[in-house]
């Protein structure tokens, strides 16, 4: 364990909110040697134009970068100056940029192709065509410079450029990293980016066993650094507008600049990291030490569950196999907790169902990433997880996230788990639980929603007797005898009934099963949007009094689902036979044949002019 001592100077020497704003040891690192003499920007402009460009000498990447966001908010600072060679050098290479940027037709500004070809402005005896371009041809091409100190660096070798930064600039950098966010002005973007740019940079753990033996004093920081990134992957995450595109391969993959910078910062794996790591996915059930076997931690339940709702929906990256690769934490906890009865960890909480049981969900999807994941032939699912093909992976979001009930993708790809044995070892009486795979690893599933086919003329009353799929129903809405009517009638004003969607489709596992069932949008979690609950029923063609049902939470975007299945031809007590289901959506290839979901329909048509 590192000493009190080390996490003091350690922690003290990260990048705080304080560190964000030019210091005073920048301003002494940044002072001109003794021999140049420093001039005020007055004295620089006028030195600019006699052949000597003002500019400040290069500070540390890191701590320019932490400038450089607040450049966009608060100016720049004072100018020194430097050799006209260096100046020339600089203004070489952004004019050749710019060239090149208005030659290829990367900007649509006008004039800029003449611009280009126009008398060249002098600065001593080197051509400098970059002054002659129109602001906005300038602006652009200062957008594209690498790296965020170049362009704070750049506003410091003249007024004209010192004015030239202005929240155009630092909006053009924003869109090449983040996702473009409707009808924001240039001024909240630019403060938008100096935040994300400083927040990245944080260090922080999200291991509370770490935080417990640091001093108060660094615990507490670390404790604000964490709601900070929390907040950073809150609003990356409703902000996405990802896009599905074909890549060289001809396999169909999700791209987006929010994506990307998530990805950057939960997976120490991907490449342009650069140190900006967060642990966040890694410490995974490690977040809370309150947080432990047989408590049902809701969403609502906790003004602490952030946390956790972030880890759930960052799951669809957490699950790829070249993201977030290191060892699962607390596997025989979530062992033992996902085969909870739904008595004991109801997925959803509340008359309305409307509170998530998140960290229950979060063990499911922790459990089944051990047997995704988990090599030397620990994982149930990992040989044939290795060789899946990359559009049969998990995947994450296409779009942005949107509060409403929402249909489906058409095709799944999935795995259930059942409790083989449990035995009894040690001399403390441990429990050993053995996992087994409900059929092959994976099974394939579609989802047909065609309510003209299938809705809710025909959904049978002992579907939504077993699995109350609809909570606002006029049968669910019941209430005590104690409550009076005023309360009756605020509570129903007060929930509104979201769209119910109805859908019908097959399993194909060793033995194919169809099932149907509901899916509704349940209120924003933490204020992000998306979450759904998922119920069914699935059936056996070859054994029709056999009913199975399902609970579950489809994740914001639609494409990973986790929760419950159980023997629905029992009542739902503690020990009835239960055990977890993931599913995520999938692309089929061209040469894949689909299901046919006719044969499904059929199935129940049969079974409703059967009467059973």
């Amino acid at each position: 364990m590192p000493s009190k001592k080390v996490n003091k100077r350690d922690f003290s020497k990260r990048t705080t909110d304080s560190d964000c704003s030019p210091s005073s040891s920048s301003s002494k690192r940044n002072k001109p040697s003794s021999n140049r003499s420093s001039m005020t920007e007055e004295s620089a402009g006028e030195t600019s134009s006699s052949g000597a460009v003002a500019v400040l000498s290069q500070p540390e990447a890191d701590s320019g970068d932490r400038e450089a966001a607040n450049t966009a908010m608060r100016g720049n600072p004072t100018v020194t100056a430097i050799t006209p060679v260096i100046a020339t050098t600089a203004v070489t290479a952004i004019t050749a940029v710019a060239a090149n940027t208005a030659l290829m037709g990367t900007v649509g500004v006008t004039g800029a192709a003449n611009a280009v070809t126009a008398a060249p402005a002098v600065t001593g005896s080197t051509p400098f065509r970059f002054l002659g371009f129109p602001v906005e041809l300038q602006q652009m091409v200062v957008s594209h410079l690498p790296s965020d100190l170049d362009v704070t660096n750049f506003a410091k070798t003249s007024h004209h450029f010192k004015n030239l930064i202005t929240p155009i600039v630092w909006q053009q950098r924003y869109l090449k990293v983040f996702d473009n966010v409707p009808g924001a002005s240039p001024e909240k973007l630019s403060e938008t980016y100096a935040s994300r740019q400083g927040a990245a940079k944080l260090f922080t753990t999200f291991d509370s066993a770490v935080v417990r033996n640091m001093e108060e004093l660094d615990a507490t920081l670390i404790r604000d650094k964490q709601q900070t990134i929390l907040d950073l992957l809150k609003n990356l995450i409703i902000e996405s507008n990802a896009k599905l595109i074909e890549d060289n391969n001809g396999n169909k993959v999700i791209v987006g600049n929010n994506l990307t910078r998530i990805r950057q910062l939960v997976s120490h794996v991907v490449p342009g990291t650069n140190g900006q790591f967060v642990d966040i996915v890694d410490k995974i059930l490690l977040t809370d030490d309150a947080w432990q076997a047989g408590v049902v931690c809701s969403v609502n339940s906790s003004p602490h569950t952030l946390v956790l709702v972030v880890q759930f929906c960052l799951s669809p990256i957490s699950l790829h196999p070249d993201y977030c690769n290191s060892a699962v934490a607390r596997f025989y906890w979530s062992q033992h907790e996902v085969y909870a009865s739904p008595v004991r960890q109801p997925v959803f909480l509340g008359r309305y169902k409307h509170d998530l049981n998140i960290l229950w969900c979060l063990i499911v999807v922790n459990f089944f990433k051990f047997h995704l994941k988990a090599t030397n032939g620990e994982g149930l699912l990992s040989h044939a997880f290795s060789a899946l093909s990359r559009n049969h992976l998990p995947r994450p979001w296409v779009g942005r996230l949107q509060q409403k009930t929402q249909e489906l993708g058409t095709y799944w790809k999935g795995s259930l788990c059942s409790l083989a044995s449990l035995r009894m070892t040690g001399r403390r009486g441990h429990r050993i639980y053995s996992d087994e795979v409900c059929g092959p690893e994976f099974q394939d599933a579609i989802f047909i929603f065609d309510e003209a086919k299938f809705g809710e003329g025909q959904w049978q009353a002992v579907w939504e007797k077993v699995l109350n799929s609809n909570p606002f129903s006029a049968e669910h809405r019941h209430v005590s005898g104690r409550s009076t009517r005023s309360r009756r009638s605020r509570e129903d004003q007060e929930v509104e009934s979201p769209a119910m969607k109805y859908f019908y489709g097959s399993l194909q596992s060793d033995l194919l099963a169809h099932f149907c069932g509901i899916v509704h949008a349940i209120p924003t979690q933490h204020g992000i949007p998306g979450f759904q609950r998922i119920t069914m029923v699935k059936y056996f063609p070859d054994e029709p009094a056999e009913m199975w049902a399902y609970e579950g939470c489809v994740l914001p975007g639609g494409s990973v689902m986790v929760g419950r299945w159980w023997d629905a031809t029992v009542e739902a007590t503690d020990d009835v036979f239960s055990g977890p289901f993931i599913f995520w959506n999938v692309e089929l290839s061209d040469d894949e044949t689909p299901m046919d979901g006719q044969v499904a329909l059929d199935f129940f048509n049969s079974m409703r002019y059967a009467g059973i």
